[in-house]
């Protein structure tokens, strides 16, 4: 089987923040929801979409 067939693509959804200060706790949530996988090294996009914020990542396929 392919390596590529192993990982899937995955958007998390978050509120846009109202200001920037609040970024640092969506970055917290986000890695909460992610558990210890560095985000900045799976994070393949970040877009803003409307008023939402989505972190579009690679992970394993399995992983919770």
């Amino acid at each position: 089987m392919a390596n590529y067939q192993r990982w899937e693509m995955v958007d998390y959804e978050l509120p846009l923040p109202s200001d920037w200060h609040a970024v640092s706790e969506v970055l917290d949530k986000l890695h909460q929801e992610l558990g210890d996988r560095t985000i900045f090294r799976d994070a393949v996009k970040v877009l803003v979409d409307d008023d939402t914020l989505v972190f579009r990542y690679r992970k394993a396929r399995g992983d919770g």
